[in-house]
Formats: structure tokens, C-alpha cells, sequence
């Protein structure tokens, strides 16, 4: 996602017009705080895209991996909510 989504164009502009600030959160070796995270978004699979207010509650989550113009429709209809 971070070659094909994150550092395109759009998606930057996009993150800048919405005052969206990604954070990638590396998995690989998990920690307790890190499953205490998941588990608190509820997040089952890899990689997955939570959207959150500033207080850290949740407007959408989006799991699996998919093309730069199906992500950017699903993160534009969700602010849309």
C-alpha cells in the first residue's frame, strides 16, 4: 500500500485537503500494546486502514489490500458520513 497508494498524488492531496495523518504501524513483531491496539479497532487481517477522529474514535476500517481507485472511493465515502 505504501508504494501503490500512500505516495501517489492524489492520495497526498487528498491526505492534505482532509487533514489526514497517515501513520503505518509496523506488525511484524508484536507487542502487547500493539495487540492491545488491534484488538481495540478490531483489526483481523493485514494490512488494514483505520480512519479515526483526533480523539481516536473510529470512522472506517478497511482490510486487504486493493487498487489506488477503490481505496480512495472507500476513504472518500467515508468522510462523506
Amino acid at each position: 500500500m505504501e508504494r501503490k497508494l500512500f505516495v501517489k498524488d492524489e492520495f497526498i492531496n487528498f491526505a492534505l485537503e482532509n487533514k489526514i495523518l497517515p501513520v503505518r504501524i509496523d506488525y511484524s513483531s508484536p507487542t502487547d500494546e500493539l495487540d492491545k491496539l488491534a484488538q481495540s479497532y478490531n483489526i483481523r487481517g493485514l494490512p488494514t486502514v483505520v480512519l479515526t477522529k483526533p480523539d481516536g474514535e473510529l470512522i472506517h476500517t478497511m482490510t486487504g489490500f486493493y487498487s489506488k481507485e477503490y481505496s480512495m472511493r472507500e476513504l472518500k465515502s467515508a468522510l462523506k458520513d
